[in-house]
């Protein structure tokens, strides 16, 4: 693995949820729609949306005000950003009518978001929604139906190859909606902390620190990772709740850094020391 690609992947796995937490650097506040939604308070509304919903024009007013304060100016933010509409519009497809009154107004290739929010929202009416879309916007038809040609999926279904995007778009998805989806999706990555692939392994040690961090904050992701400890990650598992309920991560981070420093120097990647036991016993078994 090149020093550019291990650089990205530490920053990818001690600075999670990049949209999520971000605070954006601007001192005026602005109101766009009719949301009253400061621009410090944004980050805070997104994550926690699924517990004090908007009205559609409210949170369309948001995603308004989070797109002019740069809060999708790379593509790990747009791609949050697209996945936290698509949590919207899986839970009430009302709010694709003033989300596409936003969109509409953009330059160049910003409507091909929300397009994209409504393939990603895994509604089995998704094409239902595309319809709507074309009847909202019909000089844009040619463009809706080539991005609608690759079919509707799910944000928590995409395939994780090692691309750092899925975490956040998934953690986006939950903010919206609380679903326990999105949060099995990432205990699923939890089996990659045994991998050889550097990428798979360090979106592994990703996604088990943002497990333990969102856990601190949600109780709802903290009762999902407390009912799957009996499943096939229960070791994971039980040692994410414990860093939780000590609200304590810098064994996570150093066991992050001890990764990337053995892949660094082409050295066998170390397991973590809280799964070294079951390792152990599932080498015996064979």
């Amino acid at each position: 693995m090149s020093a550019l690609r291990l650089a990205a992947v530490k920053a990818l796995a001690l600075a999670l949820v990049a949209l999520l937490c971000a605070a954006p650097a601007t001192s005026h506040a602005q109101t766009y729609l009719r949301t009253a939604v400061k621009i410090e308070d944004i980050g805070n509304v997104l994550q926690n949306y699924y517990r004090a919903p908007l009205p559609g024009d409210q949170i369309a007013g948001v995603v308004q005000l989070a797109l002019v304060n740069g809060l999708a100016e790379t593509r790990p933010k747009r791609l949050a950003l697209i996945a936290f509409m698509a949590g919207l519009i899986a839970e009430d497809p009302a709010t694709l009518d003033p989300l596409a009154s936003v969109f509409a107004k953009l330059p160049g290739d910003q409507p091909h978001r929300l397009i994209r929010a409504v393939l990603y929202s895994g509604r089995p009416d998704w094409q239902d929604q595309i319809a709507r879309l074309k009847t909202l916007w019909p000089d844009k038809v040619a463009e809706i139906e080539r991005l609608a040609a690759t079919g509707g999926r799910a944000v928590y279904t995409l395939k994780r190859d090692g691309q750092p995007e899925v975490l956040d778009m998934n953690w986006a998805f939950f903010g919206a909606t609380g679903r326990r989806e999105p949060v099995m999706a990432l205990i699923e990555a939890l089996g990659d902390l045994r991998a050889t692939d550097p990428d798979a392994l360090m979106l592994a040690h990703a996604a088990r620190l943002s497990l333990a961090t969102q856990a601190m904050q949600h109780d709802r992701v903290y009762d999902i990772i407390l009912r799957a400890q009996w499943g096939s990650y229960g070791d994971h598992l039980r040692s994410i709740i414990v860093a939780a309920n000590s609200k304590d991560v810098t064994r996570f981070k150093a066991d992050a850094d001890a990764a990337i420093q053995a892949a660094t120097e082409g050295k066998p990647v170390p397991v973590p020391a809280d799964l070294q036991a079951s390792t152990a016993r599932t080498s015996r078994k064979r």
